[in-house]
Parts: structure tokens; C-alpha cells; sequence
């Protein structure tokens, strides 16, 4: 069972709901670049080649956003250069 941050399920859920990077970051107040950042992670660790497949995988292929096969984990992230990110 892999593991998602709170920040990673936020970024999923709204590619999910088909938003660019762009919309993302401005939608969690974080830099484009960020986001792109948080959307390699996630294309890596599920081995996902694109934005879709990603989702597919996800959500089950149902299109149920449940995370049926992802749980979340309650931690604060470290930042660049140490700096707690909610």
C-alpha cells in the first residue's frame, strides 16, 4: 500500500477534476513549479506515464475517487530549506 501526504492528495484530486498546473497552484496558493514537482513524485511513484493514467490508477478505474489502494499520511512536509509546508 503506497502512501500519499495530505499535500500530494490535493494535487491528485485536482488533476482529477482536470485542472493544469497551473490552476493547482494558484487553487493551493503554491508555485507552478511546485506543483510540477509534485506531479513528477506522483507519476513515479505509481509508475504512470501521464496525468491519465494516473488517475485511472488512483482511483480504482471506477472514476470513485476513493484511494482504495492509497492511504493517507498525517505528517507536515520540509520544504526547501527546512521550512514547514501545510
Amino acid at each position: 500500500m503506497r502512501c500519499l501526504t495530505a499535500r500530494q492528495q490535493a494535487v491528485f484530486v485536482l488533476i482529477a477534476k482536470g485542472f493544469r498546473n497551473r490552476e493547482i497552484a494558484g487553487h493551493l496558493g503554491l508555485s507552478e513549479r511546485t506543483i510540477k514537482g509534485y506531479v513528477s513524485a506522483l507519476l513515479l511513484v505509481f509508475e504512470a506515464t501521464n496525468r491519465t493514467e494516473l488517475v485511472g490508477l488512483l482511483s480504482g478505474g471506477g472514476g470513485d475517487l476513493g484511494f482504495s489502494s492509497v492511504r493517507a499520511v498525517d505528517r507536515r512536509e520540509k520544504g526547501r530549506y527546512g521550512r514547514t509546508v501545510r
